[in-house]
């Protein structure tokens, strides 16, 4: 069969007039039956023409499961690249159709999860559809967040948070995606990957020159979910109002707009499994310069008790009521150290771990508070903690074993 799609995770084929996404693992019986529920939910949304619903799932000789759907001639992503931007009255019509689908999976119980230009297809005639609802299969196969990363919310990035208002967050990227012919956020080539990771989280993204409709993408793309428009219903309301009425009305395949409610975080959370980890540290390692530690093998300076300097990057400041961490001596085991760290306040932690000679390595390790980390019998090493809780960033002096000198 012909490749026609390739993501993080899932390679989709040209079998006919059908198109078959492929998965690289099989399914568990307790994964499969999610799945199998989240789509018949799916099915039950009559009204929702908008939305791209799988004929079903079926199982590749190798055991992957794949998902058969309609085959759709371009995505709007493919669309934007050869032919450039679209006009305000197109993307607001794209608007009203993606806020619309939105607001019924929502009040139905089911986000989308990864609102991108690559899920909204065209068909032939030029019927949008919205492809690649649903959590279960992002929760199954967790993917990088980095290819995705101009489309995807801040809260999604600081800790896989997937929610009715992240998927708020990529419908204005992807309105002004399709209104400029660029992601709110335009990354230069051979830029770190934390760098991008920073833009997302604190940079306000590029501005868009049409006023109104350039109010309501801010709005969209607020970094605070709670500064975001109450609902995809909302959106599509006032999409309807900024539609001039001079301009051509362009026939919108949507359904009447259903009010839903904003559920509290704890019901209406999704929590994607490692994409948590994934992101958590990517973005712990953009909040401030990493630990740049290092061993010299050079002999070390004269007073300087049996190891090379180790230089330390700056610390970042903080804001007022800064955080709290201390690092407890390592804990020298022959062929691994344990490392302890307290902190009165909630925080995700990385390692540093810097042998001597060798480049660094971060470990990004969660929450805990203690961590093993594996070395190699008689080399010196420094080791320091840093810890964020989003907005801000605390790093811990290194410690030394072996007498190692690690100094800033």
């Amino acid at each position: 069969m012909e490749t026609i799609g390739e993501g993080p995770v899932a390679v989709v084929y040209a079998d006919g007039d059908s198109a078959l996404k492929t998965f690289p693992e099989p399914l568990s019986r307790q994964t499969r039956a999610s799945l199998d529920r989240e789509l018949a939910t799916l099915r039950t949304l009559d009204g929702a023409r908008p939305i791209l619903v799988p004929d079903g799932v079926e199982e590749l000789s190798d055991g992957r499961p794949a998902l058969r759907m309609e085959r759709c001639a371009q995505s709007l992503a493919q669309l934007v690249e050869h032919n450039g931007p679209l006009s305000a009255e197109d993307t607001i019509t794209i608007g009203l159709t993606l806020s619309a689908a939105l607001a019924t999976a929502h009040d139905a119980g089911i986000v989308h999860g990864g609102v991108h230009p690559a899920n909204l297809l065209f068909r032939e005639t030029g019927e949008l559809l919205i492809a690649d609802f649903g959590v279960v299969l992002r929760a199954a196969f967790p993917r990088d967040v980095l290819p995705g990363l101009a489309f995807t919310a801040p809260e999604t990035v600081l800790d896989g948070t997937v929610d009715e208002s992240a998927d708020l967050y990529g419908l204005g990227a992807v309105l002004q995606f399709a209104l400029t012919g660029e992601p709110p956020f335009r990354f230069i080539p051979g830029e770190q990957s934390g760098e991008r990771v920073i833009k997302v989280l604190h940079s306000p993204p590029a501005p868009v020159e049409d006023e109104q409709l350039g109010a309501l993408i801010g709005r969209l793309l607020a970094k605070q979910p709670e500064e975001r428009p109450d609902n995809a219903a909302a959106v599509t309301e006032e999409l309807s109002w900024l539609r001039a009425p001079d301009l051509p009305r362009t026939p919108v395949k949507m359904i009447k707009p259903v009010a839903v409610k904003r559920r509290a975080p704890e019901d209406r959370q999704h929590k994607l499994g490692l994409i948590l980890g994934i992101a958590a540290a990517l973005a712990l390692l953009a909040a401030a310069p990493i630990l740049l530690l290092s061993l010299r093998s050079a002999e070390p300076p004269a007073g300087a008790p049996g190891g090379a300097a180790v230089p330390l990057a700056p610390l970042v400041p903080t804001p007022a009521k800064p955080l709290e961490l201390t690092l407890a001596e390592p804990e020298d085991l022959g062929d691994t150290v344990r490392l302890t760290w307290t902190s009165p306040e909630v925080l995700d932690f990385v390692v540093v771990v810097a042998p001597a000679g060798q480049r660094n390595n971060s470990i990004y390790v969660e929450r805990k508070r203690t961590f093993d980390v594996t070395v190699s019998p008689g080399l010196q090493y420094c080791f320091a903690v840093q810890g964020t809780n989003g907005p801000q960033t605390i790093e811990t002096p290194p410690k030394p074993i072996r007498g190692a000198t690690c100094t800033p």
